[in-house]
């Protein structure tokens, strides 16, 4: 598709209906949107990550305070292992 000229833009924009870009403006304004989407995409997985961390660490204090520690305090994912032994 071929751009439009000037005048055919101007032209077009006096009707009113829409505003008119060039491709290049199009494809600027839509990279634009996508590290908006992708940003907010990322401190949203970040806040669900928190909560949901949360969540586990208040199950597991009824069982251990040391195992609902190491949950809040760990950094990425957590292990059996790396969980102390619950105690009776």
């Amino acid at each position: 598709m071929s751009e439009m000229s000037a005048f055919q833009r101007k032209f077009l924009n006096r009707a009113g209906a829409v505003d008119l870009f060039t491709q290049e403006e199009f494809d600027k304004e839509l990279e634009l949107a996508k590290q908006e989407i992708l940003q907010m995409a990322i401190v949203v997985t970040a806040q669900s990550v928190s909560i949901e961390r949360e969540i586990c660490a208040k199950i597991a204090e009824k069982f251990n305070q040391a195992a609902a520690d190491a949950i809040r305090k760990h950094k990425g994912n957590i292990t059996l292992s790396e969980m102390p032994d619950a105690e009776p």
